[in-house]
Protein backbone atom coordinates (compact mmCIF):
# COMPACT_ATOMS: atom_id res chain seq x y z
CA UNK A 1 0.00 0.00 0.00
CA UNK A 2 1.35 3.20 -0.73
CA UNK A 3 1.22 6.58 0.90
CA UNK A 4 0.24 9.67 -1.20
CA UNK A 5 1.07 13.03 0.85
CA UNK A 6 0.87 17.01 -0.35
CA UNK A 7 0.04 19.88 1.60
CA UNK A 8 -4.12 19.67 1.35
CA UNK A 9 -4.28 15.56 1.26
CA UNK A 10 -2.53 12.21 2.30
CA UNK A 11 -4.34 9.15 0.73
CA UNK A 12 -3.17 5.61 0.89
CA UNK A 13 -3.49 3.92 -2.52
CA UNK A 14 -3.89 0.62 -2.52
CA UNK A 15 -3.03 -2.03 -5.75
CA UNK A 16 -3.92 -5.45 -5.51
CA UNK A 17 -2.94 -7.92 -8.14
CA UNK A 18 -6.04 -10.17 -8.80
CA UNK A 19 -6.00 -13.99 -9.00
CA UNK A 20 -4.47 -15.23 -12.14
CA UNK A 21 -2.32 -12.13 -12.38
CA UNK A 22 1.08 -10.71 -11.08
CA UNK A 23 2.19 -12.31 -7.90
CA UNK A 24 -0.93 -13.98 -6.70
CA UNK A 25 -1.66 -17.43 -7.51
CA UNK A 26 -2.50 -18.43 -11.13
CA UNK A 27 -4.20 -21.72 -10.84
CA UNK A 28 -5.24 -24.24 -13.58
CA UNK A 29 -9.24 -23.89 -11.77
CA UNK A 30 -11.31 -21.26 -13.37
CA UNK A 31 -12.62 -18.41 -11.10
CA UNK A 32 -15.40 -15.30 -11.51
CA UNK A 33 -15.58 -11.71 -10.68
CA UNK A 34 -17.24 -12.17 -7.75
CA UNK A 35 -14.71 -14.58 -6.31
CA UNK A 36 -11.93 -11.72 -7.06
CA UNK A 37 -13.90 -9.49 -5.07
CA UNK A 38 -14.37 -11.30 -2.20
CA UNK A 39 -11.04 -11.21 -1.92
CA UNK A 40 -10.30 -7.98 -2.56
CA UNK A 41 -13.26 -6.91 0.67
CA UNK A 42 -10.99 -9.38 2.52
CA UNK A 43 -8.12 -7.15 2.35
CA UNK A 44 -10.00 -4.28 2.86
CA UNK A 45 -11.09 -5.80 6.08
CA UNK A 46 -7.69 -7.33 7.28
CA UNK A 47 -6.22 -3.68 6.92
CA UNK A 48 -9.03 -2.09 8.05
CA UNK A 49 -9.90 0.47 5.18
CA UNK A 50 -13.49 2.00 5.39
CA UNK A 51 -14.91 4.90 3.24
CA UNK A 52 -12.59 3.70 0.53
CA UNK A 53 -12.58 4.78 -3.30
CA UNK A 54 -12.89 1.78 -5.62
CA UNK A 55 -11.44 2.56 -8.79
CA UNK A 56 -10.95 -0.50 -11.48
CA UNK A 57 -10.36 -0.50 -15.16
CA UNK A 58 -11.74 -3.30 -17.34
CA UNK A 59 -12.15 -6.20 -15.86
CA UNK A 60 -10.92 -4.84 -12.49
CA UNK A 61 -14.35 -2.38 -13.02
CA UNK A 62 -16.29 -5.58 -13.27
CA UNK A 63 -14.82 -7.04 -10.22
CA UNK A 64 -15.22 -3.10 -9.05
CA UNK A 65 -19.38 -3.60 -9.46
CA UNK A 66 -18.85 -6.72 -7.06
CA UNK A 67 -17.13 -4.78 -4.50
CA UNK A 68 -19.48 -2.20 -3.96
CA UNK A 69 -22.27 -5.09 -3.95
CA UNK A 70 -20.55 -6.67 -1.62
CA UNK A 71 -19.35 -5.01 0.72
CA UNK A 72 -21.13 -1.81 0.62
CA UNK A 73 -20.81 -0.33 3.65
CA UNK A 74 -16.66 0.30 2.73
CA UNK A 75 -17.08 1.70 -0.61
CA UNK A 76 -17.55 5.30 -0.23
CA UNK A 77 -17.18 6.23 -4.02
CA UNK A 78 -16.76 3.77 -7.16
CA UNK A 79 -14.83 4.79 -10.79
CA UNK A 80 -15.82 2.00 -13.24
CA UNK A 81 -12.99 2.72 -16.33
CA UNK A 82 -13.66 1.08 -19.64
CA UNK A 83 -16.16 -0.91 -17.79
CA UNK A 84 -19.41 -3.10 -18.41
CA UNK A 85 -21.84 -5.32 -17.15
CA UNK A 86 -22.01 -8.16 -19.58
CA UNK A 87 -19.35 -8.83 -22.51
CA UNK A 88 -20.98 -8.69 -26.25
CA UNK A 89 -19.34 -11.23 -28.67
CA UNK A 90 -17.04 -9.11 -29.92
CA UNK A 91 -14.95 -8.61 -26.41
CA UNK A 92 -15.14 -12.64 -25.95
CA UNK A 93 -14.26 -13.67 -28.80
CA UNK A 94 -11.39 -11.08 -28.89
CA UNK A 95 -10.06 -12.05 -25.43
CA UNK A 96 -10.78 -15.84 -26.33
CA UNK A 97 -8.35 -15.51 -29.23
CA UNK A 98 -5.78 -13.93 -27.24
CA UNK A 99 -5.78 -16.65 -24.69
CA UNK A 100 -5.52 -19.27 -27.51
CA UNK A 101 -2.61 -16.99 -29.31
CA UNK A 102 -0.78 -17.56 -25.69
CA UNK A 103 -1.66 -20.77 -24.61
CA UNK A 104 0.29 -22.05 -28.66
CA UNK A 105 3.30 -19.90 -27.35
CA UNK A 106 3.07 -16.95 -29.62
CA UNK A 107 6.02 -14.36 -28.69
CA UNK A 108 4.39 -12.23 -26.87
CA UNK A 109 5.48 -9.43 -29.07
CA UNK A 110 3.62 -10.40 -31.81
CA UNK A 111 0.84 -11.52 -29.25
CA UNK A 112 0.87 -7.41 -28.34
CA UNK A 113 1.34 -6.18 -32.01
CA UNK A 114 -1.99 -7.98 -33.27
CA UNK A 115 -3.90 -7.17 -30.02
CA UNK A 116 -3.09 -3.05 -29.95
CA UNK A 117 -5.66 -1.89 -32.56
CA UNK A 118 -8.49 -3.43 -30.25
CA UNK A 119 -7.34 -1.50 -27.10
CA UNK A 120 -6.05 1.52 -27.68
CA UNK A 121 -7.22 4.91 -30.21
CA UNK A 122 -5.15 6.38 -33.36
CA UNK A 123 -3.70 9.08 -30.67
CA UNK A 124 -1.75 6.53 -28.93
CA UNK A 125 -1.14 4.31 -31.82
CA UNK A 126 0.18 7.25 -33.89
CA UNK A 127 3.31 7.45 -31.82
CA UNK A 128 5.75 4.87 -32.28
CA UNK A 129 7.65 5.25 -28.90
CA UNK A 130 3.80 4.45 -27.62
CA UNK A 131 3.72 1.29 -29.39
CA UNK A 132 7.04 0.03 -28.09
CA UNK A 133 5.74 0.83 -24.29
CA UNK A 134 2.17 -0.86 -25.04
CA UNK A 135 4.40 -4.20 -26.60
CA UNK A 136 7.09 -4.17 -23.71
CA UNK A 137 4.24 -4.27 -20.94
CA UNK A 138 2.98 -7.47 -22.40
CA UNK A 139 6.73 -8.96 -22.84
CA UNK A 140 7.06 -7.69 -19.39
CA UNK A 141 3.86 -9.10 -17.82
CA UNK A 142 4.22 -12.45 -16.01
CA UNK A 143 1.02 -14.14 -16.77
CA UNK A 144 0.76 -17.25 -17.53
CA UNK A 145 -1.83 -19.00 -19.71
CA UNK A 146 -3.93 -20.64 -16.58
CA UNK A 147 -4.23 -16.94 -15.28
CA UNK A 148 -5.07 -15.67 -18.83
CA UNK A 149 -7.71 -18.61 -18.88
CA UNK A 150 -8.88 -18.37 -15.40
CA UNK A 151 -9.54 -14.47 -16.09
CA UNK A 152 -11.30 -15.20 -19.40
CA UNK A 153 -13.96 -17.19 -17.92
CA UNK A 154 -14.56 -13.98 -15.19
CA UNK A 155 -14.38 -11.57 -17.56
CA UNK A 156 -16.51 -13.90 -20.11
CA UNK A 157 -19.37 -14.75 -17.04
CA UNK A 158 -19.29 -11.62 -15.70
CA UNK A 159 -23.08 -9.96 -15.88
CA UNK A 160 -24.31 -7.73 -13.33
CA UNK A 161 -27.14 -6.47 -15.26
CA UNK A 162 -30.02 -7.36 -12.85
CA UNK A 163 -27.92 -6.13 -9.94
CA UNK A 164 -25.78 -3.13 -10.53
CA UNK A 165 -29.24 -0.97 -9.71
CA UNK A 166 -28.44 -1.81 -6.09
CA UNK A 167 -25.10 0.06 -6.27
CA UNK A 168 -25.64 2.83 -4.09
CA UNK A 169 -22.62 4.75 -3.51
CA UNK A 170 -21.69 7.73 -5.57
CA UNK A 171 -20.72 6.06 -9.09
CA UNK A 172 -18.52 7.83 -12.15
CA UNK A 173 -18.30 5.88 -14.92
CA UNK A 174 -15.46 6.59 -17.65
CA UNK A 175 -15.33 5.48 -21.29
CA UNK A 176 -13.15 6.50 -24.58
CA UNK A 177 -15.56 7.39 -27.59
CA UNK A 178 -12.88 5.39 -29.60
CA UNK A 179 -13.20 2.02 -27.55
CA UNK A 180 -13.32 -0.87 -29.91
CA UNK A 181 -13.34 -3.38 -27.31
CA UNK A 182 -16.14 -2.65 -25.24
CA UNK A 183 -18.00 -0.72 -26.79
CA UNK A 184 -19.00 2.90 -25.25
CA UNK A 185 -22.78 1.83 -24.74
CA UNK A 186 -21.78 -0.66 -22.18
CA UNK A 187 -20.83 2.38 -19.81
CA UNK A 188 -24.45 3.75 -21.16
CA UNK A 189 -25.98 1.20 -19.92
CA UNK A 190 -23.78 1.01 -16.64
CA UNK A 191 -25.05 4.82 -16.38
CA UNK A 192 -28.46 4.44 -16.97
CA UNK A 193 -28.60 1.25 -14.47
CA UNK A 194 -26.87 2.85 -11.65
CA UNK A 195 -28.64 5.17 -9.60
CA UNK A 196 -27.49 8.85 -10.01
CA UNK A 197 -24.46 7.93 -11.50
CA UNK A 198 -22.43 10.38 -13.69
CA UNK A 199 -20.99 9.33 -17.30
CA UNK A 200 -17.58 10.71 -18.70
CA UNK A 201 -16.90 10.31 -22.29
CA UNK A 202 -12.82 11.31 -23.41
CA UNK A 203 -13.22 11.82 -26.55
CA UNK A 204 -11.26 10.34 -28.78
CA UNK A 205 -9.62 7.19 -27.10
CA UNK A 206 -9.47 3.80 -27.03
CA UNK A 207 -9.80 1.35 -24.56
CA UNK A 208 -6.29 1.51 -22.25
CA UNK A 209 -7.07 5.03 -20.97
CA UNK A 210 -4.87 4.69 -17.70
CA UNK A 211 -1.82 4.57 -20.62
CA UNK A 212 -3.73 6.73 -23.51
CA UNK A 213 -4.66 9.64 -21.33
CA UNK A 214 -3.15 9.01 -17.57
CA UNK A 215 -3.02 13.19 -17.19
CA UNK A 216 -6.86 13.86 -18.30
CA UNK A 217 -7.83 10.40 -16.45
CA UNK A 218 -6.71 11.92 -13.13
CA UNK A 219 -7.86 14.84 -13.81
CA UNK A 220 -11.66 13.64 -13.88
CA UNK A 221 -10.50 11.23 -10.62
CA UNK A 222 -9.45 14.40 -8.70
CA UNK A 223 -11.97 16.94 -9.60
CA UNK A 224 -14.45 14.32 -8.06
CA UNK A 225 -14.60 14.39 -4.56
CA UNK A 226 -11.29 12.44 -3.49
CA UNK A 227 -10.58 13.49 -0.03
CA UNK A 228 -10.80 9.83 1.50
CA UNK A 229 -7.70 8.63 2.58
CA UNK A 230 -8.02 5.14 1.01
CA UNK A 231 -8.05 4.27 -2.67
CA UNK A 232 -8.49 1.43 -3.79
CA UNK A 233 -7.33 0.51 -7.96
CA UNK A 234 -8.23 -2.69 -9.12
CA UNK A 235 -6.75 -3.21 -13.28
Amino acid sequence: MKEIKSTNVSMHILTIDNLGAGRSPQPRELYTTREMAKSVCACLDKLDIVNAIVLGHSMGSAIAQHIALCCPKRVRRLFLVSSFAKLDTVAARFLQARYELMAAHVEKALVAKASMPSLFGNRFLENEDNVALGIQRVIENPQTPDGMKGQLNACITHNTLKSISDIQCDTTIIVGTRDVLIHPEHSTVLHERIPGSELISLEDYGHMLPLECPEKLCRHLVSSDTRIPELTYID
